[in-house]
Formats: C-alpha cells, structure tokens, sequence
C-alpha cells in the first residue's frame, strides 16, 4: 500500500493499493468469523499458542486505550507502548499465516472491479487506511518509511477509485481519544463533545465533501483507531 501510494499519481497505483487494502481486511474479517473456529480445530500445540497471544495482546491493546489519560502516564508512553504492542501482533499474525495456508482453503479475493459494481446506486464506500509514505528517491540508501498517515480510498459505482490522503495518524488519534474520553465523562457538557465531533468531521469527512455528493449512504470501513469511533456522530459544520 505504501509504495502504491508513493508512487506517482495513475489510476493503476491506486487500484493496486486498493486492492491490498481490500484484501488485508477480508483477510481478518474472515480470521475473526469462522476462520478461527477452522483454525483452532486444526491446528496443534504450536498454533493454539499463537492464537492465545494474539488474543492476549488485542486484549493489552484495548485495556491500554480505555485506560488512556488515567494510569499510564503521558501521552508518549500510551503511543510507545501501543506501537509495541501493534508490532508484536503483526509479527505474531504474520508467523499464523504461514500455518493458516496449510489449514484453510484457498478462498476468492475480491476485485476492486468485483466491488465497485456491488456498491448500490446512492452509496459511497469509504475505505480509510494507516499507511507509511515510502521514499522512492532511488539514491541507494536503505528505503525510508515516513510517519504513519491516514488516507481513504472513495469507490463510487460507476467511477474510478480515489485515494485522499487526510493526516498523520498522530493528529486524529489525538482528537479520536480526546473524543472517546468525552463522551465517556458523564461531566462533559454537550458543547464541548460537539466540539470535538466536528474536529474529526473536519479530518475525516470534509477533505473529501466533494466525492460525496448527495449520496445518502456512506458505506465506512476504518482503520487504526478509527474503528473505535461511531461515523455516525460526527458533526458537520
């Protein structure tokens, strides 16, 4: 996705952006659902060990969120600590996969193409995503991954795939736990969640006003700490 991203501006990057995006989630979608039922039938000693971590660090990472802002010091040690977190997981799952090929079925990807003609007529699919800008320079030194950044990929029927590319991911999970902790005070007042819910219109949703059009449905799948927010209460302005 990253270097997709980086690469220069065509039609082509995008879709095969798009498509790692799209494929990376059914992946875990389906890992979450009856993949894990498959999985943990088959597999032996090694692999239920490698599930039982995984579950066990999802847990960390979702204690360690809601416990944000009240036992865990500064907000530098909550994002050390979460990236630490996040790293484990990956190498975790990307050790499981390996196992899973031996175990699961070969399934179906779905194509960009496959899933532009399923959107309805007056929808939108938003696919955000958390991506590293790649540096591709080409002057011979080691490749260099930028900050983390947050971009959505807009599939309309009918149209070609856009990538906006929105912010750091520093600058919205600020605002996603400023939010989060708001609406979780029952001493905060009104104005002041508002106030916070328009922030992440502005972040989110308004870079990307014009794709939208009039269209009554938008058809969301987050990334990162965005799937910890409802879409749904977010204020325009």
């Amino acid at each position: 996705v990253s270097i997709a991203l980086s690469a220069v501006t065509s039609q082509q990057a995008t879709k095969l952006a798009l498509t790692a995006a799209l494929q990376r989630k059914g992946r875990i979608s389906e890992a979450i659902a009856d993949s894990m039922r498959v999985l943990r039938e088959h597999f032996g000693s090694e692999e239920q060990l490698l599930i039982n971590e995984i579950a066990s660090i999802n847990a960390k990472r979702a204690s360690l969120y809601m416990t944000l802002d009240k036992t865990i010091g500064s907000e530098d040690d909550y994002t050390k600590r979460m990236s630490h977190l996040n790293e484990l997981a990956e190498r975790l799952e990307s050790k499981l996969s390996e196992h899973t090929r031996k175990v699961l079925p070969e399934r179906h990807s779905a194509t960009v193409d496959e899933v532009m003609q399923a959107v309805p007529d007056q929808a939108v699919v938003l696919e955000f995503v958390v991506y590293r800008p790649f540096d591709l320079s080409g002057d011979g030194k080691e490749p260099v991954l930028g900050a983390p950044r947050y971009g959505v990929f807009i599939l309309r029927k009918n149209a070609e795939p856009i990538f906006k590319d929105l912010s750091d991911t520093a600058t919205i999970d600020k605002i996603v736990h400023d939010f989060h902790a708001a609406v979780s005070d029952k001493d905060s007042t009104f104005d002041f969640v508002s106030e916070l819910a328009t922030d992440l219109y502005r972040v989110l949703l308004k870079p990307i006003k014009k794709w939208l059009g009039n269209r009554d449905d938008l058809l969301i799948a987050p990334d990162g700490e965005l799937n910890l927010i409802s879409f749904g209460g977010l204020i325009d302005d």
